[in-house]
Order: structure tokens, then C-alpha cells, then sequence
């Protein structure tokens, strides 16, 4: 299991960070893979999202039922913390990356390089605030 560093004020290596992004991005392609969601929401799961098309499709249908009943408070918490991370770093939200990939690098090239070469902070989060920041501009894909 992973330690949230979070509560812990640990601070992992950089060595680790990469195989928890890693985790998390297959986790992101791929729910079925995330064993606290299987077992914090099974039994919406079965309530709700036992005829998903796919595992992608496993967290759009959590959140879509998350407020309804059979839904425990462990299962929407996980759920909520799985979107948020998904809305702070675009890598970790598959269809939006791919929906908005070219948009990424003709309108937020320069955020990339940033990133890539360590000059801005706000991580992934800086790629969202960019494409929200151009809406007007995105490919009606992207917008989607």
C-alpha cells in the first residue's frame, strides 16, 4: 500500500514519486486495477456498474451514481479523490489527454517545456488551467 504523504509530511524520493505516478497512471487507464476503489465501492459496483462497458467506463458510472443510495461515504470519498487528481493533472484523466492532445501542444507548448524544465510550479495542473484559460480557442474535440 501506499503512504499518503500528505498526512504523513513525508516526503517521498524522486525515485518513488515515479513509480507512485507510474501506479496511479495505470490505475487512471485502467479502475479496475485500483484495489481501494474495488474495495471501498464494491458494493456500488454491483448496484450500479456491473453492466460497464468497460473498466474505463467503471469511475464515469461512480460518479454518476455517487449520490445515490448504497453508495457509502468510504466509496464517495475514494471516488471524489480520484476525480480531484484527475482534474489536477490531465495524464491521470486518459480521455481528456487524448481528446485534447493536439490542444495541449499548439496552446500550452510553452507550459510543457516549462514543466519539463522545472521553471513553474502547479505541476500537470498548469496544462488544465492553460486549456481552460484558451477554451475559446480548443477543438471542439477537446471541448467536448
Amino acid at each position: 500500500a501506499v503512504v499518503s504523504t500528505q498526512s504523513t509530511g513525508l516526503s517521498l524520493s524522486s525515485t518513488c514519486r515515479t513509480i507512485v505516478f507510474a501506479r496511479e497512471l495505470q490505475q487512471a487507464e485502467d479502475p479496475g486495477l485500483d484495489a481501494n476503489l474495488l474495495s471501498r465501492c464494491g458494493n456500488a459496483i454491483n448496484l450500479y456498474c456491473s453492466n460497464s462497458a468497460d473498466q474505463k467506463g467503471l469511475l464515469a458510472c461512480l460518479e454518476s451514481n455517487l449520490h445515490k443510495q448504497g453508495v457509502t461515504g468510504e466509496c464517495r470519498k475514494t471516488v471524489k479523490a480520484r476525480m480531484k487528481k484527475e482534474h489536477s493533472n490531465y495524464q491521470l484523466n486518459p480521455a481528456l489527454a487524448q481528446a485534447c492532445e493536439d490542444d495541449i501542444k499548439s496552446l500550452c507548448g510553452n507550459i510543457l517545456s516549462q514543466l519539463a524544465r522545472g521553471d513553474i510550479g502547479g505541476g500537470e495542473a498548469a496544462v488544465i488551467s492553460c486549456l481552460k484559460d484558451n477554451l475559446s480557442k480548443v477543438s471542439v474535440l477537446c471541448e467536448d
